[in-house]
């Protein structure tokens, strides 16, 4: 549905901002920049058992949309989708689908996933405007960066369908492959391409043991 934003609430924003030498935005104006979808590197990774070396491997998502939707008209909170996606060639799974639940208290950005909640977290240094995203995540070292696609109160409409699937997608994807490249990368590249690549392809599908942001403190 498209939404405007009501004629009165922007004049009303406009005479507080004269009043004031600098206008500070506060949690509604911060909710309603960031309402709308967003697209672009958000740091997400999950992780799967390496069958060859039986330890953990991680897998960084190349892209990440978001949709955040306020429970209603200018609220400070509401819910939202995630989309992680992974190129191919990146891993077993192409895309992972997160439900999350937002709000924000006093200028900080809080973001919770009822199943997952290991992935939750806390946003506080951060620069957000109606086009852009650019922050870090409570305890993180590296910044995210995130564009605008479509706003909630304004003319355009979302890009996607957004929904919650439960089934991630995964792509019949081959260690293969990955042992072969991991291998030809490595420093004694030429004792390595010695080696043999299994003969059988390992395609089982792989149970996701942990999922986060890679600059979450630890």
């Amino acid at each position: 549905m498209r939404k405007f934003l009501s004629l009165s609430y922007l004049f009303a924003l406009v005479m507080t901002c004269a009043l004031f030498t600098s206008c500070e935005k506060d949690d509604y104006d911060r909710a309603i920049e960031l309402s709308g979808e967003w697209t672009g590197y958000f740091g997400t990774y999950y992780t799967v058992e390496n069958p060859r070396t039986h330890k953990e491997e991680a897998f960084v998502a190349d892209r990440t949309d978001l949709a955040f939707y306020p429970d209603h008209d200018y609220a400070r909170y509401g819910y939202g989708y995630q989309v992680d996606y992974f190129n191919r060639g990146n891993g077993p799974y192409s895309k992972l689908y997160y439900y999350f639940k937002w709000s924000i208290n006093n200028g900080t950005i809080i973001m919770s996933y009822p199943e997952f909640p290991e992935y939750s977290g806390r946003i506080r240094n951060y620069h957000l405007t109606s086009r852009r995203f650019h922050g870090y995540f409570e305890g993180a070292t590296e910044p995210f960066d995130l564009d605008k696609l479509s706003n909630y109160y304004y003319m355009e409409d979302y890009y996607h369908s957004y929904h919650y699937y439960h089934q991630w997608y995964y792509d019949d994807w081959s260690w293969d492959y990955y042992f072969y490249a991991k291998e030809r990368n490595d420093v004694n590249a030429e004792a390595s391409e010695a080696k043999a690549i299994p003969s059988e392809k390992l395609t089982e599908k792989p149970k996701i043991l942990r999922i986060g942001n890679i600059y979450e403190k630890n």
